[in-house]
């Protein structure tokens, strides 16, 4: 987000971080690696070989129903 804020000179108001998947079988081999560093690094329980899914629909869903009725 600091690099985002530095290129464009915008800073928001307000930011989330509540969406995200692993989808190993998209990435290339480069990519693939780094991934699974940082997956085995942040959830080390993960299965390194399978997708998984760690949006957080719910909190997603309370996050745009509280922006749009603002």
């Amino acid at each position: 987000m600091d690099d985002f804020s530095d290129a464009t000179g915008w800073k928001p108001g307000h930011t989330e971080q509540i969406a995200g998947a692993y989808r190993p079988h998209e990435y290339d081999l480069f990519r693939r690696f780094v991934m699974r560093r940082i997956i085995a690094m942040k959830d080390p329980e993960a299965h390194l070989d399978s997708d998984k899914e760690y949006t957080d629909w719910a909190a997603l869903d309370r996050l745009v129903d509280a922006w749009l009725a603002s």
